[in-house]
């Protein structure tokens, strides 16, 4: 069968401030099914990637209710 390019299960081993995730999920808004995962040692770095998806997800609510 065909490959649908759409649906993709990726991670990022070292999440720093998020960027991966966000682009991820920005993905995620524009009709693609990614299911994405960010780890990293550092605490502070997850709490940053966290806030960053928080930010992006709360951006795009209010786009769309506009």
């Amino acid at each position: 069968g065909n490959l649908d390019l759409r649906v993709l299960r990726c991670g990022d081993p070292f999440c720093g401030s998020g960027s991966f995730l966000v682009a991820a999920q920005e993905l995620n808004y524009e009709g693609y099914q990614i299911k994405f995962y960010g780890i990293d040692k550092d605490e502070d770095s997850v709490k940053t990637a966290l806030a960053r998806l928080e930010k992006d997800r709360a951006a795009r609510q209010m786009e769309m209710a506009l």
